[in-house]
Formats: C-alpha cells, sequence, structure tokens
C-alpha cells in the first residue's frame, strides 16, 4: 500500500486504506450488534420460537441469517484491515528517528530562529522581551543583543554566507530603523533602513516579513500591514541595493522566496501571489480557503506548506493544486519548516505539539512531541539533522536520525 502525490492524486490503495479506517468502527458496532442478536436466538431459551423460525427454509429467513453472519464477520475484517492500515502507515518510520537532544536556556522567550547557511551558527530572536541572542551550534553563546523597534512575527534571516543577520528593527542604543543588517561576529550595523512611508516624521516604520533565498544572496522585505499597499522591496545583499519592488494591491501577511531566490510568493486577501523576483510581475495567484500565517517553500521550489488556523496544507506551485493536508486546531507557532532533504514538514499545533510531518508516506506518518508553551520558531539545520525549537525560555534541539521514507514531490 503506497501514497503517491505526483500529479496531486491519491493512489486507489491508499483511499480505500483511509476509508477502511475511518469507517470500520461502524461496521464494528453493527457486526456487534448482529453477533448479540445471534447468541441470543441461537442459546437464549425465551427466544426458542424465534430460533425455529430461523431454522425454517425461507429466503428471507436465510438471508437473514447470512447477513447477521456477515456483520460479525465485518467486525473482525474491520479491526484487521485497521490493523494492517495503521502497520503500513507507521513501520517505514525508525524508532529514535527524531530524538530530544539536548536544551539551550536564553534569558527570555524566542519568537523565532533561525540557522546560518554552514549550520554553525543560529540566532533566536525575542520579540516580546527585546534581544537577540546569536549561539554556535552546540549551544555556545557568541553574542547577546538587546534591541529595540523590535517587529513582531518578523524571523531574523542570515545573509551573505553568514556573515550578516539581518533583523527587524534596530539595535539598543542605536538611531531607529526598520531594518538593520548587522556583523554576526562584532555586533556592529553595516546596513539599515527605514519605511519608505512611515505614519509620522519620526516612525521609522515596521518591518513585518523578512524572507530570504537559501545562500542568502537575495532579501525580501514587507512592511507595515497597518498601511495597505507597501511596497515588498527585494534586495542584493552583496552591495545591499534594492534589485526590484513588488506593489501588493492589499495588506501582505507574509512573505517567502524560493530556495533560489527566483520566486518571491506573498500571502495576501486570502491568496498566495508568486511574483517573479527579478522584475516584480505577478506569474500566478493561488486561491486558498483559508487565510494563510506562514508558508515554506519546499527545497526544490516546486510546492509550498500553507499554515493556517485549520490545517497544514501542501500546494504544488505551478498550478495551485492541493497535494495533501494534515488537520489541525488552531496554532500557536508562526513557522512551518521543510527538511532540506524535502522528506518531512516542521509545525507545532495548538495544543504544543511538535509535529514532523511526512505526506509522502502511506498514512501521512508522524512523530510528536509534547512542547511547554509559549512555543517560539521552529528553524530546520542546512544539513536536516537538528531541528531548534523555542520551547519555553529554553531552544529545545531535536537530533535528527535516519528518518527513512521517500522524498515529498
Amino acid at each position: 500500500l503506497s501514497l503517491s502525490l505526483t500529479g496531486g492524486n491519491e493512489s486507489i490503495s491508499q483511499a480505500l486504506v483511509s476509508a477502511i479506517r475511518f469507517t470500520w468502527p461502524l461496521y464494528a458496532g453493527a457486526g456487534a450488534t448482529g453477533g448479540l442478536i445471534w447468541w441470543a436466538v441461537r442459546w437464549s431459551t425465551p427466544l426458542a420460537p424465534m430460533r425455529r423460525i430461523l431454522s425454517s427454509g425461507s429466503g428471507f429467513v436465510q438471508g437473514s441469517r447470512a447477513a447477521i453472519g456477515g456483520m460479525f464477520l465485518l467486525l473482525m475484517s474491520g479491526w484487521m484491515a485497521s490493523h494492517v492500515a495503521s502497520s503500513a502507515g507507521q513501520s517505514r518510520v525508525p524508532e529514535g528517528a527524531f530524538v530530544l537532544r539536548n536544551e539551550v536556556p536564553v534569558n527570555g522567550i524566542p519568537s523565532r530562529i533561525v540557522w546560518s547557511r554552514d549550520g554553525q551558527t543560529w540566532a533566536a530572536l525575542s520579540s516580546i522581551d527585546s534581544w537577540l541572542a546569536i549561539c554556535g551550534a552546540n549551544g555556545e553563546n557568541l553574542r547577546e543583543l538587546r534591541l529595540r523597534h523590535v517587529g513582531a512575527g518578523a524571523a531574523p534571516v542570515f545573509a551573505n554566507g553568514g556573515r550578516h543577520l539581518v533583523i527587524p528593527g534596530t539595535l539598543d542604543g542605536q538611531a531607529r530603523y526598520a531594518l538593520s543588517a548587522i556583523d554576526a561576529l562584532t555586533g556592529e550595523t553595516v546596513f539599515a533602513i527605514r519605511d519608505p512611508a512611515p505614519t509620522s516624521a519620526g516612525d521609522p516604520g515596521m518591518a513585518i516579513s523578512l524572507a530570504s533565498s537559501a545562500d542568502g544572496d537575495t532579501l525580501a522585505l514587507a512592511f507595515n500591514a497597518v498601511r495597505p499597499g507597501q511596497p515588498v522591496s527585494i534586495f542584493t545583499t552583496s552591495n545591499w541595493t534594492r534589485r526590484t519592488a513588488f506593489q501588493p494591491v492589499a495588506n501582505v501577511d507574509a512573505i517567502a522566496l524560493s530556495p533560489d531566490g527566483r520566486l518571491l510568493l506573498t500571502v495576501m486577501s486570502g491568496a498566495i501571489t508568486v511574483v517573479d523576483a527579478k522584475d516584480g510581475q505577478v506569474i500566478r495567484t493561488i486561491k486558498v480557503t483559508h487565510r494563510p500565517s506562514a508558508i515554506a517553500v519546499s527545497p526544490d521550489g516546486t510546492m509550498v506548506a500553507v499554515l493556517d488556523e485549520a490545517a497544514v496544507r501542501l500546494l504544488r506551485l505551478e498550478d495551485g493544486e492541493a497535494l495533501s493536508v494534515h488537520p489541525i486546531i488552531g496554532r500557536t507557532s508562526q513557522d512551518v519548516a521543510w527538511d532540506p532533504g524535502q522528506r518531512y514538514i516542521a509545525f507545532v499545533d495548538s495544543a504544543n505539539i511538535l509535529r514532523f510531518w511526512s505526506p509522502g508516506r502511506t498514512g501521512g506518518v508522524e512523530r510528536r512531541f509534547e512542547l511547554r508553551s509559549p512555543v517560539g520558531g521552529i528553524a530546520i539545520s542546512p544539513d536536516g539533522t537538528r531541528v531548534a525549537v523555542g520551547n519555553g525560555n529554553v531552544i529545545s534541539f531535536f537530533g535528527v536520525n535516519d528518518p527513512g521514507g521517500d522524498i515529498i514531490h
């Protein structure tokens, strides 16, 4: 039994397995009822007259006997089918594929986390406590900086091979800017910009969403959604020049760049707009049924994972077709993250459950871990071996052994 996401269609075998798994309790109830009736008629003394009737050769009666027996058989076959289906979905995920390795205490509640391209550094930002921590891969604290005017919700991003860290706001003690790029080693500001249309002369505006290409050479920036229609700017980080801009028609809730930096995705007005990052021209618009809060493009650039209040949805970028859906009830994390090997998607639901979801496996197999509250940010290392999660006032690191399974496509 297998699940094929190629072309966006489930295989017939998977559909049958899913149908049996979710409907067998109905069959079981009917079978159990039928079994009790059969036992009562067969052995109960008060029901002896009915037993004599059932022993007759009437076609109707014989058919009733067959129906009752059939329902009993469905009880057993339903249980067996569910067991087989469950085994098929779980057997391909090795035990210990995702293991909590260690936790690093931080001075506050981290809201977003990001890894450098080489995986040797990670950074955590707290928009609540206004601090930025830059640490080595094993948790050693390289630098901790106080911030001012921090954009709530925007994640920091590494640029220029990890040499620069772009933050939504300004370092404490400096002039107020909407965005700053700091040297990851020295903490010095190397580039800063203001919102092109602040609400007042003394207001630098607010960067509400940042995104970068996989190599960190392209940066996209969306400004405060309080002022509708602010352009989404795309920068070349080697010289910090603005390459182009996209003029949205409504407030922008979230943005993402494809790993190669060629496509810009913006979330606005119940749709995902795909834009050419070279010239800012719209390529296509993908309609969605729920308002997304976060999006992430797959490592191969062909799919997008969409997080909303009802589900995590896997969509094909070429035409917007839904490939798979993982229902959830609410959300606590602002992040949805792809495994660099494209074997699973990580996110957190409203019950503070960290989920590693592999929609390419039979049954949509996942591993789950309970976290503290609140949850702040998810980031997967570039080599896919470590997952960092903001977990209360610590950063929890999960080691990823071989998760097995197929590449999601």
